[in-house]
């Protein structure tokens, strides 16, 4: 690792380090999401220990402390490969424990055989463990491209994929298969005895370059989930809309709001569904207040007989049987689509309606 210039390290690392806070503070319930950043970091731990050794000229140490941190994100990496190829999710943190525990303890042999060298002590065999053990992680490394690939065909191969799918798993795959070439490439050179902890300039900086890749394709969720925690997301931006229709309503009729507990943030969808459930719920609720106006008609026009119903349902207004067969819900909506349209119109109008109901309440 010490074969990369300064500025392709430290930019990459900088660059990963950021992505991969940002997925543990808004992407980590998923066990995918938890396993592509449990990989990323421990690499940038491998790095983050490395680093100040090679600094110091001591790229033994360096090599070893990378590659004991670096193995557990192989771990991780083989982990999130099988789930990719389909293996059973509901076993994934069985099966990862195993993947760790392996890790962990080569990762382990490695640390206790850089400290018997630097004590001095006798090595069994006379062999550079470290050496062999660093080749040896290129064939998880090689089995888990393997599975990465053909599950990124598979997922190609299917009908209905958006243009979006299409190229992030295209460049997952080619990705996946710069991995096969270069796991490849490096076991060769093991064989025929060349150190693969000097891979040389070209080899290492390709490394960071695939590692800056997977970054960039995995900062895509993140970007969609800081546009859903922000609700600049269409969802979100509908809630917003919303949100000063819903609560006057479900202020004026309360039993309409479900008990289900709180929609977590982040969730725009699921508020927007409930929102809107609400909403209507509520206004079929309140045509009884106002039975001698219907609710069909334009949408001012219906905004402000809802007004003038909550409104009443507040002051305590008893309910009078409707006389109007008109649904809560307009017609000519066709889907949910239509309704949730119909309803932002609806919330458009709402600050003027209840103004205006409620200056006609106060001089009446």
């Amino acid at each position: 690792m010490n074969s990369v210039p300064p500025v392709v390290g430290v930019s990459t690392f900088v660059f990963v380090a950021v992505i991969t806070a940002a997925r543990w503070f808004l992407l980590d319930e998923v066990t995918m999401d938890r396993l592509v950043n449990r990989a990323l970091g421990w690499n940038l731990v491998g790095l983050l220990m490395a680093g100040p050794a090679f600094a110091l000229d001591h790229d033994d140490l360096g090599h070893r402390l990378f590659l004991s941190a670096g193995l557990i994100a192989v771990a991780y990496l083989y982990g999130l490969a099988r789930l990719l190829d389909g293996a059973p999710a509901a076993a994934a943190v069985r099966r990862q424990r195993r993947y760790n525990a392996v890790g962990a303890s080569v990762s382990g042999l490695v640390l206790v055989g850089a400290v018997t060298e630097g004590l001095g002590l006798p090595v069994v065999g006379g062999l550079r463990w470290d050496a062999v053990i660093w080749a040896g992680s290129y064939l998880p490394i090689l089995a888990a491209s393997v599975l990465i690939a053909r599950a990124c065909i598979r997922e190609l191969r299917l009908p209905g994929a958006t243009v979006a799918e299409r190229l992030a798993y295209s460049a997952l795959l080619t990705t996946a298969c710069c991995w096969i070439a270069s796991s490849c490439v490096a076991l060769v050179r093991a064989a025929i005895g060349v150190s693969p902890e000097q891979p040389g300039t070209a080899f290492a900086v390709l490394a960071f370059v695939n590692f800056a890749v997977i970054a960039v394709l995995i900062s895509f969720p993140v970007v969609d989930a800081v546009l859903v925690r922000a609700q600049l997301d269409r969802a979100g931006r509908a809630c917003r809309v919303l949100r000063p229709l819903w609560r006057d309503l479900t202020a004026a009729v309360p039993e309409v709001v479900l008990l289900d507990g709180p929609v977590r943030d982040g969730e725009s969808l699921s508020r927007l569904y409930r929102m809107t459930v609400e909403i209507w719920d509520a206004i079929l609720h309140l045509k009884q207040y106002r039975a001698d106006t219907p609710f069909d008609g334009d949408v001012g026009r219906r905004a402000l007989a809802i007004a003038y119903a909550a409104q009443a349902k507040t002051r305590g207004v008893a309910p009078e049987p409707v006389r109007h067969a008109a649904d809560a819900v307009p017609v000519g909506t066709r889907d949910r689509s239509d309704e949730l349209r119909y309803l932002l119109e609806l919330a458009a109008q709402w600050p003027k309606a209840r103004a205006l109901a409620g200056r006609q309440s106060a001089a009446g």
